[in-house]
């Protein structure tokens, strides 16, 4: 990794809220990104970008990058030197429309759906072929969260709390590494 990527991770590391687990999930989503080439990536739940940011700080321009973010008040223009483009729409309302892209990234985002939604979606994704990167704290201590985030987006809530067993089985992605209760998980061959 980059030491402008490790550096970009420590300072997320102290913002309040949104991608806080950086550091736990990144070694694992770059070592899926590295063996792929020229795909369009789609980041659903992009937040605040950091997500976006160390991709493009990590690999310059070697893909295409678009986010999707539900709540309007994470979005600000700064977001836009690392997404060709951002979407504020509810994915869940929207995901077979966002069918052109090759890569869906999910960080610290399946947990806020339902299980019954996350297994429609991941499946709906697999069916169509293409590659999943996911990133669930699966944690007790990651489980709990700070209920003010919940007031400022209700969509912040944890609503499934899930196990690797599950995450393979229900979802059909296999785990890359895991790092003190984040795992990361994907259908891409390595």
């Amino acid at each position: 990794m980059k030491p402008e990527t490790q550096k970009l991770i420590k300072e997320t590391l102290k913002l309040k809220g949104g991608r806080s687990r950086l550091d736990k999930s990144l070694p694992f989503i770059f070592s899926v990104l590295d063996k792929l080439y020229g795909c369009s990536i789609v980041d659903v739940g992009c937040g605040r970008g950091m997500i976006g940011k160390a991709i493009v700080t990590e690999y310059g321009a070697k893909f295409s990058l678009y986010g999707i973010e539900v709540c309007e008040d994470y979005i600000n223009m700064d977001m836009m030197f690392n997404y060709e483009c951002i979407y504020a729409y509810d994915y869940l309302d929207c995901y077979k429309e966002f069918n052109d892209f090759d890569v869906f990234l999910f960080v610290d985002v399946l947990e806020h759906f339902s299980k019954d939604d996350a297994i429609e979606v991941i499946t709906y994704l697999r069916n169509n072929n293409k590659k999943i990167i996911a990133s669930i704290p699966n944690a007790p201590k990651h489980w709990k969260q700070d209920k003010s985030f919940e007031k400022k987006n209700k969509f912040e809530k944890h609503l499934y709390n899930w196990t690797n067993e599950e995450v393979k089985k229900e979802l059909g992605l296999n785990l890359v590494g895991e790092n003190d209760g984040v795992g990361v998980y994907t259908n891409v061959c390595l």
